[in-house]
């Protein structure tokens, strides 16, 4: 999943796929909404509460014991992340 969403006091809902960055706002042209409405926002809740439901915490443990082949990637993509 990629867009982002928060919610606050069940009233009003923050969605979208910006990273809250320069660059998302100025060279991704990313874009966030607001949506003041109950329902939305309960809707949102059950969506997030449905994919956490469906994931697994990652532990410090589990991360340091990755594979290589993905540690270089990983690093290989995070010095290419600028140029995309």
């Amino acid at each position: 999943m990629h867009a982002k969403h928060v919610t606050f006091d069940d009233e009003i809902a923050l969605l979208g796929s910006s990273n809250v960055d320069i660059r998302s706002f100025v060279l991704n042209a990313e874009i966030s909404l607001v949506a003041f409405d109950r329902g939305v926002t309960a809707q949102l809740r059950r969506e997030q509460i449905r994919c956490f439901g469906a994931s697994e915490t990652l532990t410090l443990d589990a991360w340091e014991k990755r594979m290589i082949a993905h540690k270089i990637c990983e690093n290989l993509a995070r010095l290419a992340g600028p140029l995309l």
